[in-house]
């Protein structure tokens, strides 16, 4: 689980969450050593906004980098 109270943060704000097998730190969720794997956000008490119009939020962009 990686939440806004354990994410490391740019200095411009964003976090970046690293995926894979194998890794530590706050910022890294396990993943399957092979084959496919659903990501979840979940938005615990969101906005008064958010919860007026959910396709309008800002979702974050998932990059794959590699597989090793």
């Amino acid at each position: 689980t990686v939440s806004r109270s354990t994410v490391g943060r740019g200095d411009d704000g964003r976090f970046s969450v690293r995926v894979a097998p194998r890794g530590e730190g706050p910022d890294w969720l396990p993943s399957p050593d092979s084959g496919p794997f659903n990501l979840t956000l979940r938005c615990y008490e969101p906005s008064d906004a958010l919860r007026a119009d959910p396709g309008a939020a800002a979702l974050p962009h998932i990059v794959r980098e590699a597989c090793r």
